[in-house]
């Protein structure tokens, strides 16, 4: 899902650092980790993928969609579940960090 959730992992981590529940602090950072991790794996299978393609540059995101399918689904199932948790974190965060 790109950088938008390890983002928003961060900013929840941010809001719950000193004041706010330790519980989210930490699964936010573990969601930015996971994030992070599952996005660049994706990546690199679409990459390998994309070696094979004669006009290949070399660029972070020279891939077609086709290349970006080669991605396993229960790694794109990962990226989400940590994408939705980074999520729900910051609404956490957000709500505490109001009331």
């Amino acid at each position: 899902m790109g950088w938008l959730p390890v983002v928003l992992a961060i900013l929840a981590a941010f809001l719950t650092f000193r004041s706010g529940p330790q519980v989210v602090f930490w699964l936010a950072v573990f969601a930015a980790i996971g994030s992070l991790w599952s996005w660049g794996v994706m990546h690199n299978y679409a990459i390998e993928a994309a070696k094979f393609r004669r006009n290949f540059l070399g660029g972070f995101y020279d891939i077609t969609p086709a290349e970006a399918n080669t991605v396993p689904n229960w790694l794109a199932v990962i990226n989400v579940l940590f994408a939705v948790a980074a999520a729900g974190c910051l609404v956490v965060a957000l709500v505490t960090r109001l009331l």
